[in-house]
């Protein structure tokens, strides 16, 4: 029979594996979350480069991207992270989630950026959060591992519209004003959804981040009109003075 003093060892031991296990797990979804993060950042560089070319060699390039960075990201979302919380009982997973799935919402959050970039620069529509969540669910699964939280989502979405910005400068002077004023309106429909969840989540810095970068279209739009007309006969002076704008858009 043990002692009283082997049992409260014994139950120490428990106690301190049971912290070891959390922490161990934890700083595993960290490292993934890093590893998500900037895979994300090397596709949303890689797509800045795909709308620059003719579409027929775009469609080429999403498709390296798909085999590259987005199966790169995939396989650390299916094989390191949904693997942390995958329980056969609710109760436990639902705990898991909640007490770990914070550790892992940055690099979602970059994902969802990602994510939605692409799937303007290949359908022109805005990702909804189902989407998200069928692309962060393995095929042929009954339920998902990992829910996505309206508030990564719209994080995600709302740091979208700086990539748009970016692209609306890049393709200034080179593309058909329809899609700049198509990046406009989406950002303004991220900007209404955003609004709308305000109440729920503190989303003012990714609204006044939005609002910024709508200033710096129409502001960068304004100075090429202006400069278009005044040096109409000088295109390579004109020239200079979109890729300075381009160059400043980061």
């Amino acid at each position: 029979m043990s002692t009283r003093r082997e049992r409260i060892n014994e139950q120490f031991e428990e106690i301190k594996a049971k912290v070891d296990a959390d922490q161990d797990k934890r700083e595993r979804l960290i490292k993934s979350s890093r590893d998500i993060t900037a895979l994300s950042k090397r596709m949303i560089f890689s797509l800045h480069r795909v709308y620059k070319l003719p579409r027929i060699e775009q469609f080429k390039q999403f498709d390296k991207i798909r085999n590259d960075q987005f199966k790169q990201i995939q396989d650390i979302w299916f094989n390191r992270v949904a693997i942390e919380f995958d329980y056969q009982d609710e109760l436990t997973r639902l705990n898991v989630s909640q007490n770990f799935s914070k550790f892992v919402s940055a690099g979602l959050e970059e994902y969802i950026e990602a994510l939605s970039f692409m799937e303007f620069l290949e359908s022109d529509m805005l990702i909804t959060i189902d989407k998200v969540q069928n692309v962060l669910t393995k095929e042929g699964s009954e339920r998902a591992v990992v829910e996505v939280q309206p508030s990564e989502y719209l994080g995600g979405i709302g740091d979208l519209t700086g990539e748009l910005m970016r692209m609306a400068i890049q393709i200034l002077g080179s593309a058909d004003i329809s899609l700049i004023e198509r990046i406009v309106e989406l950002i303004k429909s991220v900007r209404g959804i955003l609004e709308d969840n305000q109440n729920h989540f503190n989303l003012q810095q990714k609204i006044n981040t939005l609002e910024n970068s709508l200033k710096k279209i129409e502001d960068t739009r304004y100075t090429y009109e202006v400069r278009k007309a005044e040096f109409k006969d000088n295109p390579e002076a004109l020239k200079r003075i979109v890729e300075q704008c381009r160059n400043e858009s980061g």
